[in-house]
């Protein structure tokens, strides 16, 4: 290390204790209970969103540093400048001789939601074989597994007994599609979607409807679904397998200008890339479309820095779209479905994204439904398939 250097630590930081197993072998030879549970410090960071790995002395110099004022190295005890080149390594302090790149937007994120959404982020996980290890491939084996029945379907507040009925509601086509809507398992593994189709669908969902300029380079658009302080920030990534006259692949949705750009196609085929971004669930990966929805984090955390409930928001907005993409696809006469549990890595790094400034949010699909039930779906009313055939 340089003589006179100064250094100081880089933005928030959020530090997790959790517990790790170990097997002790020599145990397990001598007939012991061989796990053992280990303390292990996580750190989370703009510099550092896949979480590192620290000792007791990395986390000590951290908090001996400030964030905004620089401090003399020399004035470091030397157990603690031991520990500056992997610090430096990972981006997580910086010298005053050489800084580091700004972190831009990425420090606009709320540090308790920055962790939920890389400790959330999933990378190899498989849902089928989690519910086949644990025997929860059906409500009897999730309630054996679980212990016990979920609560009540209904839950029970206030006086029942004086409880006013409501006149009852009308039988509209805003019901009648609301009764249609049903998520859809079945996919028909052969059928092309029209290429007019999925645009009605995508322009109904994602299209922008009007533009408002409030400054020479500030817009703000009008959409289907609101949105946290009118910003927009999320987006449609296209994943295409059976349409007709359009090219399998990815494709960016561009919302304003009703068009399909292509992106490079990914290292592994669709066929193999979408069950394993779809943590396993194969009965999803049939559907002629799938659509990411994914948000530009810097755009919301524009106006919402390290706000608290920012990222509530981009959740709450990615409901809304997919539930209007079901509401569009239904309408169409198809089967659609929406999902959060995948692997976001994956599909992060088939689009090009990088996770601080662009992250997974949902994975939405539509396409025409097989004419047999394979897998299991929720149909209530029967308004999909015949009550026999549930």
């Amino acid at each position: 290390m340089g003589e006179g250097m100064r250094v100081r630590r880089r933005g928030e930081i959020v530090v997790q204790l959790r517990r790790v197993p170990r097997l002790d072998l020599a145990a397990v030879l001598a007939g012991r209970d061989g796990r053992h549970w280990d303390n292990q410090w996580l750190l989370l960071s703009p510099a550092s969103p896949d979480g590192l790995v620290v000792s007791l002395e990395q986390l000590a110099l951290l908090q001996r540093l400030d964030e905004q004022q620089w401090q003399p190295l020399d004035l470091l005890p030397p157990a603690q400048q031991q520990q500056l080149p992997w610090l430096l390594e990972h981006g997580l302090v910086e010298t005053d001789l050489q800084p580091l790149p700004a972190l831009q937007q990425a420090a606009h994120w709320h540090p308790l939601a920055a962790v939920f959404h890389h400790a959330t982020r999933w990378r190899d996980a498989d849902c089928i074989q989690a519910m086949e290890s644990t025997g929860t491939q059906t409500v009897q084996g999730l309630c054996q597994w679980l212990g016990s029945a979920p609560p009540p379907a209904l839950a029970e507040r206030g006086d029942v007994a004086a409880a006013m009925a409501l006149p009852a509601s009308g039988h509209g086509p805003l019901q009648a599609l609301l009764h249609k809507r049903v998520t859809c398992r079945n996919f028909d593994p052969d059928a092309l979607l029209p290429l007019t189709t999925l645009a009605t669908v995508l322009a109904q969902t994602f299209g922008v409807h009007g533009v408002q300029h409030a400054g020479e380079d500030t817009v703000f658009l009008k959409r289907a679904a609101p949105s946290g302080g009118g910003l927009h920030p999320l987006e449609a990534y296209v994943l295409v397998q059976r349409v007709q006259g359009l090219a399998p692949g990815l494709y960016h949705y561009r919302c304003a200008e009703q068009a399909l750009a292509p992106l490079p196609a990914p290292a592994q085929p669709l066929a193999t890339l979408l069950p394993t971004a779809l943590a396993g669930q194969h009965w999803f990966a049939d559907a002629p479309v799938l659509v990411v929805i994914t948000a530009r984090f810097e755009r919301c955390f524009w106006k919402y820095r390290q706000h608290a409930k920012a990222y509530r928001a981009l959740l709450l907005e990615a409901g809304h779209f997919s539930q209007t993409l079901y509401l569009a696809a239904t309408e169409a006469g198809l089967g659609a479905f929406v999902t959060c549990a995948v692997n976001d890595a994956v599909i992060e790094q088939a689009l090009g994204l990088a996770p601080m400034a662009e992250g997974v949010l949902a994975l939405c699909g539509l396409g025409q439904r097989g004419e047999q039930m394979q897998t299991m779906e929720l149909d209530p009313l029967g308004t999909v398939w015949e009550p026999a055939a549930g």
